[in-house]
């Protein structure tokens, strides 16, 4: 579902970074610490407000319709449509699974060689809004399906790449600790780090079929420099990753 604001969003100066526009869609490298859209907790901060001063900045209205959505903490990409119709036509491919995202993690521990596919389901924890928990199938849980496959490992770390086939609420992060390899920094389904200060995940290519042309559209987001950094003093250099480096 899209992210649709029923009220006008304050527009606000804060940079991002444009990574694909046309009539129709903007995609966006969010960073790490800036929330998707406006709650309670969370005005003037957001992607949502950058973007209105973006648009009000070009003279154009604009209601924020987020087609996927980044945790505050996750870096990446997010594709935000700029009409209602191009928006249906998004979400419409969400529900048909033709949109393909993949993300970048790097792991606690060592994980398979080739990586795997992960299966269960998901549930809201009964004393949290937030958390969720890995369960066996009840009438308040969705499956959960993600593949991965390791693309370097260490010692004590691995980086994959991780394709969500559902997308369910911190899916990725859930899926990777219940296999005993929760992502670096991750304080929710894990622990701190000393090394970056949020969960290492980051959404770095998305895929899908561009509104009213059928084009298929594949955009890429270059890893953070925090990533980068874990992954250079942890000695694992993917070498099959796109615009590795900074």
């Amino acid at each position: 579902m899209t992210e649709d604001t029923s009220t006008p969003t304050e527009p606000v100066n804060i940079p991002i970074d444009i990574i694909y526009e046309d009539d129709y869609i903007i995609a966006v490298n969010k960073s790490a610490g800036m929330p998707t859209h406006e709650s309670f907790c969370h005005r003037g901060d957001t992607l949502a407000n950058a973007l209105s001063y973006y648009f009000s900045s070009k003279g154009k209205n604009f209601v924020f319709r987020a087609i996927n959505r980044l945790d505050k903490d996750t870096s990446g990409i997010v594709l935000v449509a700029k009409d209602r119709i191009s928006a249906s036509l998004l979400s419409r491919q969400i529900q048909q699974k033709e949109i393909q995202k993949n993300y970048i993690a790097v792991l606690n521990g060592r994980t398979s060689e080739k990586g795997g596919e992960i299966k269960t389901y998901i549930r809201r924890k009964d004393d949290s809004i937030i958390e969720r928990e890995v369960c066996d199938f009840s009438s308040d849980a969705d499956l959960a399906i993600t593949k991965y496959s390791t693309l370097s490992r260490s010692k004590n770390m691995s980086c994959v790449m991780a394709t969500p086939v559902t997308g369910r609420t911190h899916q990725l992060r859930l899926h990777f600790s219940s296999i005993g390899h929760p992502i670096v920094g991750d304080t929710l389904y894990g622990i701190c780090s000393d090394s970056i200060g949020r969960q290492s995940l980051h959404a770095y290519s998305l895929r899908f079929i561009k509104p009213f042309t059928n084009e298929q559209i594949t955009v890429y987001a270059p890893l953070p420099q925090d990533i980068h950094v874990l992954l250079k003093k942890e000695r694992i250099f993917p070498k099959n990753i796109l615009s590795i480096t900074i």
